[in-house]
């Protein structure tokens, strides 16, 4: 996994993943974020998305934990704090931070679930998150699943959700308040990524590339949350 963000960061020229500019204006809408704020952006690269927060919402304070050392010397500003680290094992306090935002980074690890309990971990009773993994209901999947097969997927491991997989997950390591929504590609690169955005006219609540869930964190202990009904 390492090795496949390094060689991104190193040799791609592209601005695909925003990791030198932003418009942030969403996120900060989506997570509610204000003065006084802790942030925290994993899979930050150098920091675009928190650069654009830092400069837009005044009084925040902003941290990214990156794996690869390549995007952190890349770093956008020297107001950022941005931290060498594994998601599975984030760098940080228990509930230390108010609000977390992760997009196309949880799914690069086998281990979801552990991610999700560090996620939990850091952050503040009632704080909010924003994450987003790729669609399993798409055209998207099969075509990855088929360039991993023959060798030619160039950023690592990576899987997909359901929309109610995922949101399972989120319920049983203590996330409530759940909502999500789908996107279609933002670039047209092929007639699969044509047939997705085609499907998510017809039905967006499955149909899509990229899934992208707001939720937060139980006020109660954390416990199993998932109920069939709550799903229907």
């Amino acid at each position: 996994m390492v090795n496949a963000w390094e060689k991104y960061y190193t040799e791609r020229k592209t601005n695909y993943f925003g990791e030198t500019i932003s418009d942030a204006s969403f996120i900060i809408n989506v997570l509610d974020i204000k003065k006084g704020d802790v942030i925290l952006d994993i899979g930050s690269g150098p920091g675009a998305h928190l650069e654009d927060i830092r400069r837009k919402v005044s009084g925040v304070k902003c941290i990214g934990v990156e794996i690869s050392e390549t995007a952190i010397k890349k770093k956008l500003s020297k107001e950022l704090d941005i931290r060498l680290g594994d998601m599975r094992k984030l760098p940080f306090e228990n509930e230390s931070i108010d609000k977390i935002v992760s997009l196309g980074t949880v799914e690069h690890v086998p281990e979801t679930d552990l991610v999700l309990e560090e996620i939990y971990r850091v952050l503040k009773k009632g704080g909010k998150i924003y994450l987003t993994v790729p669609n399993k209901i798409s055209f998207f999947h099969i075509t990855k699943k088929f360039k991993m097969a023959i060798g030619r997927w160039d950023i690592g491991y990576e899987k997909s959700f359901t929309p109610m997989q995922f949101r399972k997950l989120l319920y049983l390591n203590g996330f409530n308040n759940i909502k999500y929504f789908i996107k279609p590609h933002l670039k047209v690169a092929n007639i699969f990524n044509y047939m997705d955005n085609k499907l998510n006219k017809i039905k967006g609540k499955y149909f899509g590339f990229f899934l992208h869930f707001i939720a937060e964190k139980s006020l109660s202990p954390k416990e199993s949350l998932w109920k069939e009904s709550e799903l229907k």
